[in-house]
């Protein structure tokens, strides 16, 4: 469903990849996101910065808010959100 390389990785503070989503057929766009984690007191910040996307990806701002739930669900409780299948 999505593929991408490794672009830089510096561990515990930054990945950076492309993305290259599966889902849009045969010839799909690669865009770059960068996560950057940095200690914010007892806490840590996660930042999800997506870069090089094309206009009509409208549905990437709700995905990455789906995912960045999930993932604060999963962290808190040990359960991710449960999502609806697409299609």
């Amino acid at each position: 469903m999505l593929s991408g390389e490794i672009l830089d990785a510096v561990p515990g503070k930054r990945l950076e990849m492309t993305f290259v989503p599966g889902w849009t057929g045969n010839n799909p766009h690669t865009s770059r996101c960068v996560y950057e984690i940095e200690a914010n007191g007892d806490i840590c910040k996660l930042t999800i910065l997506h870069y090089d996307l094309p206009a009509e990806a409208t549905g990437v701002h709700d995905g990455w808010s789906a995912i960045a739930a999930s993932l604060k669900s999963l962290l808190e409780t040990g359960e991710p959100l449960a999502f609806a299948e697409a299609g």
